[in-house]
């Protein structure tokens, strides 16, 4: 069952602070802010590239999903956060080397880019990564946010996994 943001105490003369009350307002609010939701998912397999045509990163591997609204098997590209809020996302896509063109990151909503979350750069011989960062409001029902990708070598290009660079989704719960 998914998890609702406590609302704050408001205190009134007259009303007696219970332990019911203060467990409900206090301690669950505290909670709820020591351990928001959290995601950090990463592709551990290389994915195939379309030239020219923006691509939703596929990530196969987690190490946090403290809300699960992510799935390595069901649209794995996708993060559905299920409490509703403002949340940073950080995503990055990792290109294996081809030195024509440029490669490209973005995040998205809904599978739309979001407003100045993406980054585009000219590519060497070697890999190639992007970063975005963005602040995205979701529902907590049916919104998802994912990272996308594109390349314009003229042809497939894989995404780079390695140690140090990989593809990868970071997600972190704001506030309502």
């Amino acid at each position: 069952m998914p998890r609702t943001v406590p609302v704050p105490a408001t205190e009134t003369p007259g009303l007696y602070q219970t332990s019911a009350l203060w467990n409900a307002q206090v301690r669950d609010l505290n909670n709820f802010i020591l351990a928001p939701p959290l995601l950090r998912a990463y592709q551990g397999v290389a994915q195939s590239c379309p030239n020219a045509t923006w691509f939703s990163v596929v990530l196969d591997s987690e190490t946090i999903d403290s809300e699960g609204g992510h799935s390595t098997v069901t649209n794995p590209s996708r993060y559905t956060p299920n409490v509703p809020g403002t949340y940073l996302a950080v995503g990055v896509v990792a290109f294996n080397g081809s030195a024509t063109t440029q490669r490209s990151a973005r995040l998205a909503l809904n599978g739309s880019p979001t407003a100045g979350g993406a980054a585009s750069g000219a590519c060497g011989s070697s890999w190639w990564v992007g970063t975005c960062v963005d602040l995205i409001v979701c529902n907590g029902t049916t919104d998802y946010i994912e990272i996308q990708g594109r390349q314009d070598s003229g042809g497939s290009l894989s995404t780079y996994v390695g140690t140090d660079f990989a593809s990868a989704l970071k997600v972190l719960w704001l506030s309502r």
